[in-house]
């Protein structure tokens, strides 16, 4: 069961709204600016490789898509990545669309790479010795007890 705000003297209702205030807020500056360096607003196709290009910051960074782990410096570096290469290609007159397609493979490439890391790491675990107590004991996966 959840803990009821008022048994930890957190007004919970007042932090959530809060939070929704601000996040209305800056989402109503980003748009209005969006609009302004635009110089006009489309909505049926605005910001769609906005979306993806923030997916591919936020996994680029380290985060997971189940939660748990990642860091703000990591996704500061994976922004100014995708910033710089967004610019470049633009510098060398690459559409749109290629664009996002560069993007994409970035984030699939991202997301392969971090599985692969993972498996690896998870079988290195099971096959590396164990240390109990000063006795060096081995791993016995795949051998006949």
């Amino acid at each position: 069961s959840l803990l009821r705000s008022e048994a930890i003297g957190i007004d919970a209702k007042r932090i959530q709204w809060t939070a929704f205030v601000i996040a209305g807020t800056v989402a109503g500056v980003a748009g209005a600016l969006f609009a302004y360096l635009k110089g006009s607003v489309f909505p049926d196709s605005l910001g769609i490789s906005l979306s993806v290009d923030a997916l591919v910051m936020v996994l680029l960074g380290g985060v997971s898509i189940f939660g748990g782990s990642g860091t703000m410096v990591g996704v500061g570096l994976a922004i100014l990545i995708v910033l710089n290469l967004r610019n470049g290609l633009g510098l060398a007159n690459v559409d749109s669309n290629t664009q996002t397609g560069v993007v994409g493979v970035i984030l699939i490439v991202s997301v392969m790479a971090r599985n692969t890391l993972d498996r690896l790491r998870t079988r290195w675990d099971r096959l590396a010795p164990i240390e109990t107590g000063g006795d060096l004991v081995t791993s016995t996966i795949g051998s006949a007890s």
